[in-house]
């Protein structure tokens, strides 16, 4: 397969370009500090926290860009994921949650015991042992 070199010239232009695209795309982001009021959300002002947008983002959960250090995605698109994400697991009551995680049976058998008996079980005594100084 043959490879194609860019003459010089084209090569300084598309370096121009993107120095360009860059310097426009830092200014909308300084002009914005906030976040708020942009299209994307960074790191700092995403709405579920710092590693989890990190970690979402780098898995693929939504798109997202790199410029400089700041890794950027757009709102529309993270609030759509969050939204998706709300319909999958309704919120459960504590109580709910330990009847149905497997540990309602022994749950339920502690209480129970805990009604019968009015003396709790006797303590362990600790094994003699060196003293502490």
């Amino acid at each position: 397969m043959a490879t194609h070199e860019l003459p010089p010239e084209v090569i300084a232009a598309l370096a121009t370009l993107l120095r360009y695209a860059g310097s426009i795309m830092r200014e909308a982001i300084e002009a914005n500090p906030g976040g708020n009021g942009g299209g994307f959300y960074d790191a700092k002002t995403a709405p579920m926290g710092r590693t989890a947008f990190l970690r979402l983002a780098r898995e693929g959960a939504f798109k997202a860009t790199k410029i400089g250090r700041k890794v950027l995605a757009r709102k529309d698109e993270v609030d759509a994921w969050i939204e998706s994400r709300a319909t999958i697991a309704p919120h459960r009551s504590a109580r709910e949650a330990h009847t149905s995680d497997g540990y309602g049976d022994a749950l339920a058998l502690h209480e129970a015991n805990r009604a019968t008996n009015d003396n709790p079980p006797p303590r362990r005594a600790k094994p003699a042992g060196k003293a502490r100084r």
